[in-house]
C-alpha cells in the first residue's frame, strides 16, 4: 500500500500486475504527486524524493476563418485560417482534411474552379498532444450570379395578353437564359430578351419577374414589375365624326380598341349593306366605302364590333354612328 500527497492525497494498493494508477481528472494546471511511504504487512518505510509532475500545455487557441467571397463562377475559392503557428486544424465541407498554420500565422485552403456556393467548416484544432473541438466556425464563398436584369417593361397590352422585354444580363461565363415568373410561379424560360403571356384575365394586376441564369445554374436576383390587363368592356365609341380633311375629328375613334387586337369592326348603311369591315381596327377609318377612295354620304350608319378577346365568347357591341361633312 502506497501513500501519496500533492495535488491529491490518499493511498493506493499495487495490483496483480505490479502497478496501480492514480487518476486526477480534468486538470488545467501543472499537477504534482509525491509518494510518502509504502507499507507491506506490518512494516512501513518512509519514502523521499519520489515526486513526478504532469505538465499541462496550453489549450490550443481557437482559429478564425475568412474567405475571398464573392468570386466569379470558375474562379478559386480561398479559405484563410488564422491562428497559432504550428497548430493543426481539421476542416470539412466542400473539402475535408487538415492544414498546419504556417510561420505567418495563416494557412490557405484553396478549392479550384468553384461554380456553386462553397462552404468550409473548421471542426477541431490540435497543438502538440492537445486537441480542442471547434463549433460554429463556418464560412461560405458565394459564387457571383449574373447581373440583375434591367429595363424590364411591358408592351402590346390587351385584355388577355401582354409582352415583356428587357436588357440582356451579363455574367463572367455568359448568361444562357432567363426564367420568367408570373405571380411567383415559373411560367417558362427563354434565351431571348422578350416573352409573351397569353390566356390572362381582364382587369387583373399581375406580378411579373425575370431571373437570369448562367451555364452553371447560378441565378440573378429577380427583377419584377406589375402589369394590369384592361377591363374587358373598357372601350368608348365615338358616335360621330367629320371626315372633311381639316385634321379635326377626321377618323372614327374607338378608345381602348387597341386592347382588343383581334377585333372585327363592321359598318352597315340603313339598307343593311356592309360598307366597311376591318379586322384589328386601329382608329384609321375616314368614312370611305369599303376602305377605298369613295367617301360615304353623310348620314347614320350601324356598326357591329366583335372584340374577340378574354375568356369565353363575348357579345358584340353595336350601335349607330353619324358621318357629317
Amino acid at each position: 500500500v502506497v501513500m501519496y500527497s500533492g495535488t491529491s492525497s490518499g493511498t493506493a494498493t499495487i495490483g496483480a500486475g505490479g502497478t496501480v494508477d492514480i487518476i486526477i481528472s480534468g486538470i488545467i494546471v501543472d499537477t504534482t504527486l509525491s509518494l510518502t511511504d509504502v507499507s507491506s504487512g506490518g512494516c512501513s518505510s518512509v519514502l523521499s524524493g519520489i515526486t513526478e509532475n504532469v505538465l499541462v500545455t496550453g489549450v490550443p487557441t481557437f482559429p478564425s476563418l475568412s474567405t475571398n467571397s464573392p468570386v466569379c463562377s470558375g474562379d478559386n475559392a480561398i479559405f484563410t485560417i488564422t491562428g497559432t503557428v504550428g497548430d493543426v486544424v481539421t476542416y470539412s465541407g466542400a473539402s475535408s482534411g487538415t492544414a498546419t498554420i504556417g510561420a505567418g500565422g495563416t494557412v490557405d485552403v484553396t478549392l479550384n474552379g468553384v461554380t456553386v456556393d462553397t462552404t468550409l467548416t473548421l471542426t477541431n484544432v490540435s497543438s502538440g498532444s492537445c486537441t480542442s473541438v471547434l463549433s460554429g466556425i463556418t464560412e461560405i464563398v458565394i459564387v457571383a450570379p449574373p447581373i440583375v436584369v434591367i429595363g424590364l417593361t411591358s408592351s402590346n397590352l390587351t385584355v388577355a395578353a401582354f409582352d415583356i422585354s428587357w436588357t440582356a444580363s451579363i455574367d463572367n461565363i455568359g448568361v444562357t437564359g432567363y426564367n420568367v415568373y408570373i405571380d411567383g410561379v415559373l411560367d417558362g424560360n427563354t434565351v431571348t430578351t422578350s416573352y409573351s403571356f397569353v390566356g390572362l384575365t381582364p382587369n387583373t394586376t399581375y406580378s411579373v419577374s425575370v431571373v437570369a441564369f448562367d451555364t452553371t445554374g447560378n441565378e440573378s436576383m429577380p427583377t419584377t414589375i406589375s402589369v394590369t390587363t384592361p377591363n374587358a368592356s373598357s372601350i368608348e365609341i365615338t358616335d360621330s365624326f367629320t371626315p372633311n380633311g381639316d385634321g379635326i375629328n377626321d377618323v372614327w375613334i374607338i378608345k381602348g380598341i387597341e386592347y382588343f387586337p383581334n377585333n372585327i369592326v363592321r359598318v352597315y348603311n340603313r339598307s343593311g349593306h356592309k360598307v366597311f369591315q376591318q379586322r384589328g381596327y386601329q382608329n384609321t377609318w375616314g368614312g370611305f366605302y369599303r376602305d377605298n377612295n369613295n367617301r360615304l354620304p353623310s348620314g347614320s350608319y350601324y356598326y357591329v364590333i366583335s372584340l374577340n378577346e378574354g375568356n369565353g365568347p363575348r357579345k358584340p357591341v353595336s350601335g349607330w354612328i353619324f358621318i357629317n361633312y
